[in-house]
């Protein structure tokens, strides 16, 4: 299965597959396209809209964020032919969204934002079965989480902003959560985005509000401790 690309492939929401051979990307229109990375014809694989596309670790299949009309969003799954798509997580009323997925370090389940009227939590959800539970977040709007490679932490941000959007980009308090327990703390007094783990987990990367407007790349310790500001804006 797979579509040409109309003229209106335009995109954001670039994910990379973890061979680095393709990207998926959300269409401008919606829609998850992949393109391969050393360049040529995107092909979207999703015949409905969607956005957020995440990779599984083995690079088999495609999670992401599907609008469901008058009843939310919830996530669902697809190979990267566009073959088998099917909805791991539906919402159940029109208040309901589940949105930026985050796939576990051995693919065995996902990490999801869950809203309900406006109550934000992560969610985990298997991959098999699409069980569920919930780890009460600390914040008001989550980001989309990031993973620690060994799969007992995620990471994300408080998403303070009010655009409406998925990601909006907002900065907020950064926040650690033990996966097992649901135990959370938060990261630094700095206020982040967008926060990563490295691959070797020792370190988390984001994108830092500083006081006088604008940002820069910082790096810490999961336990908040050795701050460092990587980049330096020269004023204008």
């Amino acid at each position: 299965m797979g579509f040409t690309c109309d003229g209106s492939c335009a995109g954001t929401e670039p994910d990379w597959s973890p061979d680095g051979k393709r990207i998926a990307f959300s269409g401008l229109k919606g829609g998850i396209y992949l393109v391969p990375a050393a360049g040529g014809t995107p092909r979207r694989i999703t015949a409905a809209a969607g956005r957020e596309p995440s990779w599984s670790p083995d690079g088999r299949t495609i999670a992401y964020t599907d609008p469901e009309g008058a009843w939310g969003s919830g996530i669902s799954m697809i190979r990267a032919d566009g073959k088998r798509r099917r909805v791991l997580l539906s919402a159940s009323t029109e208040w309901e969204e589940y949105f930026s997925p985050a796939w576990s370090p051995d693919g065995a389940q996902l990490a999801t934002v869950f809203s309900d009227f406006g109550q934000y939590d992560i969610v985990f959800a298997t991959i098999r079965g699409g069980a569920t539970r919930s780890s009460s977040s600390s914040g008001s709007r989550p980001g989309r989480p990031s993973w620690s490679p060994d799969g007992r932490f995620i990471v994300y941000s408080n998403d303070e902003s009010s655009s409406g959007s998925y990601d909006g980009g907002g900065y907020g308090t950064m926040f650690v959560t033990d996966v097992r327990s649901g135990r959370t703390r938060s990261l630094t007094r700095v206020q982040g985005n967008g926060p990563a783990w490295s691959p070797g987990g020792k370190r988390i990367a984001f994108a830092g509000q500083k006081r006088e407007g604008g940002s820069e790349i910082y790096l810490a310790s999961p336990d908040g401790s050795h701050l460092v500001q990587l980049t330096k804006t020269p004023p204008r």
